[in-house]
């Protein structure tokens, strides 16, 4: 999944909604201006944390699924052999008591 436009969706969204509770509010210009460059700013710092985490968990989850794939890989393996010995010795053995019958 691309996180790469994350945090400047929420600093966009938190910008527009800045913007129209200022104007509703009647603030003067240099003040609608500095409170629009304080919550862009720290919703674009808060996008990037956002965007960190979910990329550290999808790291993991992918670590976490691969380490996964691999068990259930060795699993299979170990049975495959056990099924191969399993019928090696019912071999041995159907061949030990056809060699004891004669």
């Amino acid at each position: 999944m691309q996180r790469n436009n994350l945090p400047l969706f929420f600093m966009l969204i938190a910008g527009a909604i800045t913007c129209v509770l200022t104007l509703v509010n009647g603030y003067t210009l240099n003040e609608m201006l500095i409170r629009l460059l304080v919550v862009l700013i720290v919703f674009y710092f808060l996008g990037s944390l956002l965007r960190g985490c979910l990329d550290m968990f999808e790291k993991q989850n992918r670590e976490a699924q691969e380490a996964l794939t691999k068990a259930q890989e060795e699993a299979l393996k170990a049975i495959e052999e056990a099924q191969k010995k399993e019928e090696v010795r019912e071999k041995e053995s159907d061949e030990d008591t056809t060699a004891g019958r004669e």
